[in-house]
């Protein structure tokens, strides 16, 4: 399976498990996200350069991180760990300040991007998986209001 498919995979099933988690575990219920719930067609195209900005600052902190802690492969895990957990923060305002859904849900779907990003050592298979991850739930949002 290719590095992609799998990015894409992992991170549907990390958002399950994170829904999960946060609704049954942590009785809190996710927050939609607003920029979904106006999503056209044409304004998918208006979230690549936001999307790509999310890669960058996620993957520019897991580098800085990393190297500030030795690069070793442990400094590593930590990078992603913590980049990961500053990428949920970051969409604290947009879910409505939602600790439980940024943590379990957002951040952790995170995770297979940056682990794509890593494996392919290349910025553009997490970006391609992050498009392609909210492009499908933006298209499921767009076709339910219609």
């Amino acid at each position: 399976m290719s590095t992609y498919f799998a990015g894409l995979i992992g991170a549907y099933i990390f958002a399950g498990v994170g829904i999960l988690i946060t609704k049954i575990l942590l009785g809190s219920s996710p927050n939609s996200n607003p920029v979904a719930d106006g999503m056209t067609i044409f304004g998918l195209l208006k979230t690549i350069p936001m999307l790509l900005g999310e890669e960058l600052i996620t993957i520019i902190l897991l580098i800085i991180i990393a190297n500030l802690l030795g690069g070793t492969r442990k400094a590593l895990i930590v990078a992603v760990i913590i980049s990961t957990l500053i990428f949920g923060f970051l969409h604290l305002p947009t879910y409505d300040w939602n600790f439980a859904q940024v943590i379990f849900i957002i951040a952790a779907t995170r995770i297979p991007f940056t682990l794509a990003s890593l494996r392919s050592d290349s910025l553009y298979t997490g970006l391609l998986i992050h498009i392609t991850y909210d492009w499908i739930i933006f298209i499921l949002v767009i076709l339910s209001h219609h």
